[in-house]
C-alpha cells in the first residue's frame, strides 16, 4: 500500500504532463505519482514516464473510466487526484496529505488557486455532446436513486394525455350517447394502463432502493464495529508485549 498516492488521468497533455509530474514529484518526493494514459496520441505516456511517474494505460475513452479503474488499482492511504494540464498547483499538496494522514481528515475543503491552462494545452470538452452526457448521466442517477419521482411523474404525465384524450370522448357521448372515436378511447386507455404500470414500478423501485440503503447503513456499522475490534485486540497485544518485555 502507498502512503500518498497522486493519480493525473490524461488525454493528450503532453504539453504539460512533464511538468506537473516533476511539481507533484518536488513537494511530495514520498509520493507515487501514477498517470493513467486515456489512448494519448501526443507521446503523454511517454513524457510522463521520462518525469518519473509510473504510467499505466485506460483504452476504454473517457475519464470516468480512466477514475474508475484508477481507485479500483491502486491502493493508498492518502489519495490525491488533479488533472494533467497544469491547473492545479502542487504547492497545496502537503497541506491536503497532512490532513489526511496527521489530523485523518475524511473529507477537508481546501480552498486553492486555479490556474488557466498553459499556451497550447487545449481542453477536450464540447460544449454540447459533453453537455447531452451530462444531462443523461443526471438523468440516469436521478432515475435509480429517486425511481419514485422519475416514473411517478411519468405515470402522471400519461395519466394527464389519456385523461386530455378520454375526456372529450366522454363528454359527446353524454351528449349523443354515442362514442365516435373508438381508436382514440382505445389509445387512452393503453395510455392509462401504462400509467398505472409506471406508478407501481417506481413504488416496487423504491422499496428496493430503500433497503438497499438500510442494507449499506447496516454494513457500515458493521465495518465500524469490527475495526474497533480490530483495535482493541491490537493494543490488548500490544500491553502483551510490554508486559513480557518487563518480566
Amino acid at each position: 500500500m502507498d502512503k500518498i498516492a497522486v493519480l493525473i488521468p490524461c488525454y493528450n497533455e503532453g504539453e504539460t504532463v512533464e511538468k506537473v509530474v516533476t511539481d507533484w514529484k518536488r513537494e511530495l518526493p514520498e509520493a507515487v505519482i501514477y498517470v493513467y494514459d486515456n489512448n494519448s496520441s501526443d507521446g503523454t505516456a511517454a513524457l510522463a514516464e521520462r518525469a518519473g511517474a509510473v504510467v499505466r494505460h485506460e483504452y476504454q475513452q473517457g475519464k470516468g473510466n480512466v477514475i474508475r479503474r484508477m481507485f479500483r488499482e491502486i491502493d493508498a492511504e492518502c489519495y490525491i487526484m488533479v488533472d494533467g494540464d497544469d491547473t492545479y498547483p502542487a504547492e497545496y499538496g502537503r497541506q491536503m496529505a497532512a490532513l489526511v494522514l496527521e489530523k485523518n481528515m475524511r473529507i477537508e475543503n481546501v480552498i486553492i488557486e486555479y490556474r488557466d491552462r498553459p499556451e497550447g494545452s487545449e481542453s477536450k470538452l464540447n460544449t454540447y455532446s459533453d453537455g447531452m452526457k451530462v444531462l443523461r448521466t443526471i438523468g440516469r442517477l436521478y432515475k435509480n436513486y429517486r425511481p419514485m419521482g422519475f416514473f411517478g411523474g411519468l405515470s402522471a404525465v400519461m395519466l394527464l394525455v389519456a385523461a386530455a384524450m378520454f375526456i372529450p370522448i366522454l363528454i359527446k357521448f353524454f351528449r349523443t350517447g354515442l362514442v365516435p372515436n373508438f381508436p382514440t378511447l382505445i389509445v387512452s386507455g393503453f395510455i392509462a394502463l401504462a400509467a398505472i404500470v409506471s406508478f407501481f414500478v417506481g413504488l416496487i423501485l423504491a422499496t428496493i432502493v430503500e433497503k438497499d440503503r438500510q442494507a449499506f447503513e447496516f454494513r457500515l456499522v458493521m465495518i465500524e464495529e469490527l475495526k474497533k475490534q480490530l483495535l482493541c485486540k491490537s493494543k490488548g497485544t500490544s500491553l502483551l508485549f510490554l508486559q513480557n518485555g518487563k518480566v
